[in-house]
């Protein structure tokens, strides 16, 4: 073999070298490109998927949000509808009570000043139906007409309230659904039983129209022999 030949042969195998590894560097780069772009795929994929998630949770945020003062407005109506209904009764309550109060004196009573506009009424817990009439402290009801209660104290007309002391002691003081707060002040032959009471009134016209009928009524506190109009 030539020196020429020799040298040739030695090229041609450099050649080949060069050329092997020139297709390993491109196959590599061709995985590595490939490994990128999936990369990149999962990587914007994923940011897609975070970003929907973000705009999905800020529509729920949102949507609670206008619950919430939607609930809030509906609460505020309420509250607001209810003062007013309190204020109705307040009124309701002191127009009957002035009402109660028309008609011939005794000799002694105490004049109901009315409820506050700010009082907080308590109903109280419920005890029942009860059988409900009204008097007036005459001569001709109650012997004189002092007006006296068995209590000591001066009958309160629309406030006083005749009921059997074995049951409810003096002082106790009761929410009647349609005549509002009393207080058992006073007490009477005819009134027997636990759900019986008689209602003070000043005129026999009015008690007359209160007549003989059924009530539902509230225990706001009971009696301790005291009397306290602080409801």
């Amino acid at each position: 073999m030539t020196e020429d030949e020799s040298n040739t042969q030695k090229s041609n195998k450099i050649l080949r070298q060069v050329l092997y590894i020139l297709v390993f560097l491109l196959s590599a780069s061709n995985v590595i490109l490939l490994y990128l772009l999936t990369f990149g795929c999962n990587e914007k994929e994923n940011y897609e998927n975070t970003a929907t998630s973000s705009n999905a949770y800020l529509m729920e945020r949102d949507v609670l949000i206008k619950k919430i003062n939607s609930l809030e407005e509906e609460i505020n109506q309420m509250v607001q509808k209810n003062r007013e209904l309190v204020e109705d009764n307040i009124e309701l309550q002191n127009t009957l009570k002035l009402a109660a109060e028309a008609g011939i004196k005794p000799q002694n009573y105490k004049k109901f000043s009315g409820f506050s506009i700010r009082t907080e009424l308590e109903r109280g817990e419920y005890v029942g139906r009860f059988i409900g009439t009204a008097y007036t402290p005459s001569e001709d009801e109650c012997g004189n007409n002092l007006g006296i209660t068995y209590s000591g104290e001066p009958i309160m007309a629309g406030i006083s309230l005749a009921v059997d002391l074995e049951h409810w002691p003096i002082g106790t003081i009761f929410f009647i659904k349609g005549l509002g707060y009393g207080v058992a002040m006073d007490t009477g032959e005819a009134i027997k039983g636990r759900n019986r009471f008689d209602f003070a009134v000043f005129d026999k016209r009015f008690a007359k129209l209160l007549g003989y009928r059924s009530w539902d009524v509230y225990l706001v506190k009971i009696g301790d022999g005291n009397i306290d109009f602080q409801f």
